[in-house]
């Protein structure tokens, strides 16, 4: 697949790669749509730097199109992603304060990101969009 790496500020590059797999409990996702964020943007400039090249991007739109063993989703749902996953073991996700969770992955960021043609995400953190 292609999938647009922030390599350095100001210098995107698609590179081709193989296409994900989903682990247990993930969904892969064929990317629809991704929108350009503002947090985007200032990777872009470099106004905040990354350790190594990632494909940037979290606001994506998509269809399942595989799942990971003990998902429960459908092939073809259509979805949104949210790309903010907290690690569910901390102090602050065990008071049910995952938003600011000390150990959050975050999709484009951490994570591989929407800029890409396919992306897998825990089942939970993508969203049914009705027809």
């Amino acid at each position: 697949m292609k999938a647009a790496f922030l390599v350095q500020p100001n210098q995107i590059q698609i590179i081709e790669i193989p296409i994900p797999e989903p682990k247990a409990g993930e969904v892969r996702i064929q990317l629809k749509k991704v929108g350009i964020c503002g947090s985007d943007i200032h990777l872009f400039l470099g106004h905040r730097l990354l350790e190594k090249p990632t494909i940037i991007g979290h606001e994506g739109f998509g269809i399942i199109d595989k799942i990971g063993e003990g998902v429960h989703r459908t092939i073809g749902e259509r979805v949104a992603i949210e790309p903010n996953i907290p690690c569910k073991q901390c102090d602050h996700c065990l008071r049910g304060n995952g938003r600011i969770c000390s150990n959050k992955r975050v999709i484009g960021l951490t994570e591989p990101g929407c800029f890409a043609e396919y992306i897998c995400v825990p089942q939970e953190f993508c969203w049914h969009i009705p027809d």
